[in-house]
């Protein structure tokens, strides 16, 4: 089931072929095509299509009504609603829908008190809802893990052997997390590495296999099978707990939250003593942790 998948607004504006900037349309999974009327609104729905904690984009999706600092009614119209998987958890545990404007950096700085009336609007709307209103631009958007994204779009259309991804996978079940290196030394040795490295990679852009997507796409990055996110969202920092302490020192559990540097995780899955696989609750991207002794 997904989160508020009951009465999902509609597109109530259609985006229209622009000579001022760059337009489409994207696939998203099995609901068709996603516009987008920017480059950088596209980098957006490729990183939104690619977190397992997505479960639908609505490309603009609501009308908001708001008094401009000269006193005239305006309407605005956020680029994006973002619904998230609830998975097995109980509705009150869902992550809640996040509505989006996607800006350049350069031009929300440039102009943020001309804009601020129609943003503080959708903020007061999105509360009303029981939604976030985030502004997104380059700096969430684009980085290592778009880099990433884009290069394993390339393995997604691939055709492998189904006993080989069988293998793979049963390989990684039983050992619940391995790296690149070790799938490939068993599975493919000699001449047949470089299709054990396509067929990994395609694993991945297919959602059959999980990682840290942050990390570089090399031979040590650790790879787990895929499952469904269980994942909500938190408001305050009250119940985290810094992701430093030895297992032996602080009781980690599914479903605790963590903090590793400046990014806070849900735990989603124990692997063994040093490894818990946990979801970032702003992205929905999964990555190994590791406890320290």
């Amino acid at each position: 089931m997904d989160a508020n998948s009951c009465d999902q607004p509609k597109q109530v504006r259609k985006i229209k072929p622009t000579r001022r900037s760059v337009s489409g349309v994207i696939p998203f999974r099995d609901s068709g095509g996603i516009p987008y009327e920017s480059l950088l609104e596209r980098d957006f729905l490729k990183r939104m299509r690619f977190s397992s904690g997505v479960s639908a984009v609505i490309p603009q999706p609501v009308e908001i009504e708001f008094i401009a600092p000269n006193g005239r009614p305006h309407t605005y119209t956020p680029d994006y609603l973002v619904y998230y998987r609830l998975g097995d958890r109980h509705y009150a545990d869902h992550i809640m829908p996040m509505l989006v404007e996607v800006k350049p950096a350069h031009l929300w700085r440039e102009r943020w008190r001309d804009w601020s009336c129609k943003w503080k609007a959708a903020r007061r709307y999105a509360v009303d809802r029981g939604w976030r209103f985030c502004i997104y631009d380059e700096s969430r958007i684009r980085g290592l893990a778009l880099q990433n994204i884009v290069h394993l779009e390339r393995y997604e259309r691939m055709a492998f052997d189904p006993e080989d991804i069988d293998l793979v996978i049963k390989t990684l079940r039983e050992m619940e997390i391995a790296p690149v290196h070790y799938l490939l030394a068993r599975h493919f040795n000699g001449i047949y590495r470089s299709t054990g490295i396509s067929l990994l990679w395609h694993l991945v852009a297919t959602r059959k296999l999980d990682c840290d997507i942050r990390e570089p796409l090399n031979e040590n990055l650790e790879l787990w099978v895929a499952t469904q996110l269980n994942i909500y969202d938190i408001n305050t920092d009250e119940h985290l707990i810094p992701f430093e302490p030895s297992r032996a020192r602080v009781d980690i559990q599914v479903g605790a939250m963590v903090r590793r540097e400046n990014q806070i995780f849900r735990i989603l899955q124990i692997l063994n003593f040093e490894v818990v696989i946990g979801v970032e609750v702003e992205s929905g991207q999964s990555a190994s942790l590791r406890c320290r002794r």
